[in-house]
Parts: structure tokens; C-alpha cells; sequence
């Protein structure tokens, strides 16, 4: 296998798991008779205007499958804003009543996603969630619920790792701010990163700032483990968009993580989503096919008798698949059935001691 040549594009998306600033924000599913006023709240800063992209899904956690349409924002009816902040909800005939059950949202712009479910846990089997585990929101309703109850979002912050799910009682706040919940303004609507030079460039916006002191930006080769590369000067209250900026000089050559740390004045601090480059070579003779059957056809060039690891990635750096392969002189060729992912775009990757090639496939 080839060495790398150091001519990279890098993909920058959101991971699932970490901050969110669009989050299910409320939902109703069951109640006493017959259900009734069923329906899913989505909370959305001001600054995120391509609402097409945030789509919305409900799940059945018997069999793992999604049982109603991928359903975009734009169908949603916008209910009251404030704080920086829109409120979209949809009502819903027949959302069902868990053990488990669950919802799924993801904005297609960066990535970012949350699959919630109550009454338990389980992992979707088709759709934009496949293959991806439930978090159990912890709190649930019953046939016993008062009629006009919710589940909902209780607590102070920004993002949706800064907020308690809480039941109401006959008491729902569809389409605007949930009782005992203060949505800061201080909002980060937009985190993304550009190939300059040997570099990457991060840029983001704010939509609002309260008392923001600076951000810090953070930098890992895990996903966990984050270390400063350097601070950007916050623009302290403001009521109106800023935009940033910061040039990492020296990127990972394998794949890189970033955050931002937003610091306020009094010590305070929240994290931001990670955005995820994975640097992918133009200089590469691995190539990708789909055939009819749903089948992956890979073919390469090699030079001597290696043993490989093949893996395929998800646009959020999550590993698909992973297989030891050989390889032999001259033309190979590798096919696999792959009608158990969803349609998009991911990263193949053949890695051998001598180094890796990856490449794009769109499926």
C-alpha cells in the first residue's frame, strides 16, 4: 500500500453526545382515555435559519424501527421566541406509549443529533438513527397522566446538557419556554472548520452573548481527552451576531477533535458540540463502488503480500465496520453487504504498518 501523501480535505461534523443548542425541548405521548394533545417541541436558536435540514423522527423501541415519516422543521408551527431562541412544535395523532419508545432529531447542516426514548433503552434498525443506542430521558408518562401534561426541560444553560426532563401535571407549555426553565442567551449557533494551508481554520457565531468573558479552544485526538490550544476574546453582552475565528497551525495528520470552552465573567463555563476533521487523501488509488445488491466493491493497487485493517466511518467519526483483510500483489478487489447502513457519505479507511489510505463513498 502507498504512503500517504500530506494532501488533505477535511470533513468537519458535529458528534452526537455532547452539547446541543436544538434539542427536544418538550413532548406529550400519553394520558388518562383516550390520548390526546400528543406532540414533539423543538427549541432553536435565532441564528439557524436553514430549518429544512433539523428533521424529526419517532421511533418503536419493540423492534427498533421508525414508525413515523422523517419529518423536516419546516412542517413544524412556529410557536413564541425568546431569549435568542425559536419554539417549533408539531402535534402528533399517535405517538406511542413507550417501554420504550423514542425520538430522534438531527441537523443534516453540521451533523449534530439526539435520539431520546422513555420507558428504556434500545438501538434503531432502520432510518437516520441506525445502528445508534437510545439515552433514557428518565422520567415517563402513564395511562394514568392527566390530560394536557408533558414531559419537558427544566433547569438554566443554553444547550441541551445544561437542563433536567421533569413531568407536568395538566400543565404543558407547547411552543414556548417550559416552566422552571431559563434559556440563556449566550448561544453558539454555528461551529465549522476550513482547510487553509497545512492548517484548519475554525469559525463560529454567537447569536447572543451574556457576560462572556472569552472562549477557550480545545483540541483532541480521542474525543475525550482535550487540551487549550489557544483563547479568542468573547464580546462580553451583546445582543446582536459576532463571528470568530482561529487558525490551528498544526492539525493531528489522523483525526482531529475541537470544542470551545465559552467562559463567563464570574468563572462560569459550558462546552460547546465537538466538530470532528478527518483528513482524507487526494493522492490515494483505492477506490469505491455500490453495485445493485447493495454490495461495497473496493479495489487497490499493492506492491507485496500485507495484512490490513479495513474500517468505514460515519460522517461523526463513529467506526461502522472493521475487518482484518489481505492483500496481494498487483489488483485487489474487497466486497461487502452493506444494505444494514443508511444512505450518506462515509469514510473508507485501509490501514497497513507502512500507513493508510481513506477515501469518501457516498451510499
Amino acid at each position: 500500500m502507498n504512503k500517504l501523501l500530506l494532501v488533505l480535505i477535511f470533513y468537519l461534523i458535529s458528534l452526537s453526545g455532547y452539547a446541543q443548542t436544538i434539542f427536544i425541548n418538550e413532548f406529550h405521548y400519553d394520558n388518562t382515555g383516550s390520548d390526546t394533545i400528543e406532540f414533539v417541541e423543538v427549541v432553536v436558536p435565532v441564528a439557524v435559519t436553514d430549518i429544512a435540514n433539523i428533521k424529526v423522527s419517532l421511533y418503536n423501541g419493540n423492534d427498533g424501527t421508525k414508525y413515523a415519516g422523517e419529518t423536516s422543521l419546516s412542517s413544524f408551527t412556529l410557536g413564541s421566541t425568546a431569549n435568542g431562541h425559536h419554539y417549533y412544535y408539531k402535534d402528533y395523532s399517535s405517538i406511542q406509549n413507550g417501554s420504550p419508545d423514542g425520538i430522534f432529531i438531527k441537523y443534516y447542516t453540521t451533523g449534530d443529533y439526539l435520539f431520546l426514548s422513555y420507558e428504556g433503552i434500545f438501538t434503531a434498525t432502520n432510518g437516520p438513527a441506525t445502528g445508534l443506542t437510545s439515552t433514557d430521558i428518565g422520567v415517563a408518562e402513564s395511562g394514568s397522566t392527566q390530560v394536557n401534561s408533558s414531559l419537558y426541560l427544566s433547569g438554566n444553560g443554553s444547550q441541551y446538557t445544561d437542563f433536567t426532563w421533569a413531568v407536568s401535571s395538566g400543565t404543558n407549555t407547547k411552543g414556548a419556554a417550559n416552566n422552571g426553565q431559563n434559556l440563556l442567551p449566550i448561544t453558539i449557533s454555528s461551529f465549522i472548520a476550513k482547510t487553509l494551508g497545512d492548517g484548519v481554520q475554525l469559525q463560529w457565531s454567537t447569536s447572543s452573548e451574556e457576560n462572556n468573558d472569552y472562549f477557550s479552544i480545545e483540541r483532541s485526538q480521542d474525543g475525550v481527552h482535550f487540551d487549550e490550544i489557544g483563547q479568542i476574546n468573547g464580546a462580553g453582552s451583546s445582543k446582536t451576531v459576532n463571528h470568530y475565528q482561529f487558525m490551528d497551525k498544526l492539525p493531528f495528520s489522523s483525526i482531529s477533535y475541537y470544542r470551545l470552552k465559552q467562559v463567563d465573567l464570574n468563572g462560569d463555563f459550558s462546552y460547546s458540540h465537538i466538530v470532528v476533521s478527518i483528513p482524507i487523501s487526494t493522492a490515494t488509488d483505492l477506490k469505491a463502488f455500490s453495485n445493485a445488491a447493495h454490495e461495497l466493491e473496493l479495489h487497490w493497487q499493492a506492491s507485496g503480500q500485507n495484512k490490513l485493517q479495513l474500517y468505514i466511518y460515519d460522517l461523526s467519526g463513529r467506526i461502522m465496520y472493521k475487518r482484518p483483510i489481505e492483500e496481494h500483489p498487483g489488483e485487489n478487489s474487497y466486497s461487502l453487504f452493506m444494505s444494514g447502513i443508511s444512505s450518506g457519505l462515509y469514510i473508507i479507511q485501509l490501514e497497513d504498518p507502512a500507513g493508510k489510505q481513506m477515501i469518501k463513498w457516498l451510499k
